[in-house]
């Protein structure tokens, strides 16, 4: 039984950090694509 509870607190502690990792990669794109378009805006300033 104490076997079970582990592998199933594992296995949900394993989901959440790929929940959390997914998110993070997410925002990270976002920001790296906001920082992108500002970069190329002023760079297509004269």
């Amino acid at each position: 039984l104490d076997q079970v509870i582990r592998q199933r607190s594992l296995s949900s502690l394993e989901l959440f950090l790929s929940c959390a990792q997914k998110q993070d990669t997410e925002g990270l794109l976002v920001r790296w694509q906001k920082r992108d378009m500002a970069t190329r805006i002023s760079l297509s300033r004269p």
